[in-house]
């Protein structure tokens, strides 16, 4: 995902307030945090390419 705020970089965090709902790259993470605005890291989720048909590896009875 791109930042929020500046649109260069992958959001890695997240910059939250009452008001605000970021999600931002490192280098606008860092003047939130000495603003002293609440930064969280954002869970990176990976994946895999499967090889194979998707559906021989669902069957499990092979019917």
């Amino acid at each position: 995902m791109i930042c929020q705020r500046c649109k260069a970089d992958e959001s890695r965090y997240r910059v939250y307030t009452d008001i605000i709902n970021l999600e931002v790259c490192p280098s606008c993470a860092i003047p939130a945090l000495k603003l002293g605005l609440a930064v969280e890291v954002l869970p990176i989720l990976k994946t895999e390419p499967q090889l194979g048909n998707t559906q021989d590896c669902l069957d499990l009875y092979g019917v």
